[in-house]
């Protein structure tokens, strides 16, 4: 039912490229122009010769952007939470590529590295909806599928490479 609901809403006609999946349609916009070296190691990572990369997409009604994107406008769509080796990570989309009809989004992870505490009297309480973490600019790099993304997160940058992560659980979705 909730996925019926969630469908249902933000309906827009375009003529973006789309790729329908067995439970979203995806749709890409705003085809992002990088450098020629970059460009041909992605080519060498994902072994086609036509490879584009955009800064938005849309999973069903749900829009995510790239970190470069986002940085100058007030609304940031790159943090996710995200399915990695079987277990939960945070990241940053760096870029996302489509390769033979496929789309994967280029992740920069996150190191978390506590969740909020919180004392009251002489008992302390963990808040694991929110975390601090931060990223180091020469790890941590990977791609994932649309599928493996849980939800997106709301963020915070307190420093240069230092965050605080929100999540906000509700019956449909997070953040």
């Amino acid at each position: 039912m909730l996925e019926q609901i969630q469908r249902k809403k933000r309906v827009t006609a375009t003529e973006k490229p789309t790729i329908q999946t067995q439970h979203h349609s995806i749709k890409l916009r705003i085809k992002q122009t990088v450098d020629e070296t970059l460009y041909k190691d992605i080519q060498e990572i994902f072994q086609y010769d036509d490879i584009q990369l955009y800064q938005i997409v849309r999973i069903g009604t749900t829009r995510f952007t790239t970190r470069d994107f986002a940085k100058a406008k007030k609304n940031d769509d790159s943090c996710v939470l995200y399915r990695f080796n079987k277990s939960s990570h945070i990241g940053f989309i760096e870029h996302i590529v489509r390769a033979n009809q496929k789309i994967f989004f280029k992740i920069k992870k996150v190191t978390i590295k506590e969740n909020l505490t919180c004392t009251y009297g002489n008992r302390k309480f963990q808040c694991r909806n929110i975390s601090m973490g931060s990223y180091n600019n020469d790890e941590n790099v990977f791609f994932i599928k649309p599928e493996d993304i849980i939800e997106k997160l709301v963020h915070y940058q307190e420093a240069a490479n230092s965050f605080y992560f929100f999540r906000f659980p509700t019956l449909c979705e997070s953040s």
